[in-house]
């Protein structure tokens, strides 16, 4: 159903972004701040989704 469609198009949107933009990043040598901009997200997006509901 749709919340399956969500999971795995949520999955394949984090996969990229790993896959893709980290690699890109690295090689300008901002290791610590994409890494950091990153994890920031991610804690933003989960106390999102808490807060929320």
């Amino acid at each position: 159903g749709l919340p399956f469609g969500m999971a795995l198009a949520g999955g394949t949107m984090l996969f990229v972004i790993i896959n893709e933009v980290l690699p890109e990043t690295y090689i300008r040598r901002n290791e610590e701040k994409s890494s950091a901009a990153i994890l920031i997200g991610f804690i933003f997006m989960t106390y999102l989704s808490i807060v929320l509901g």
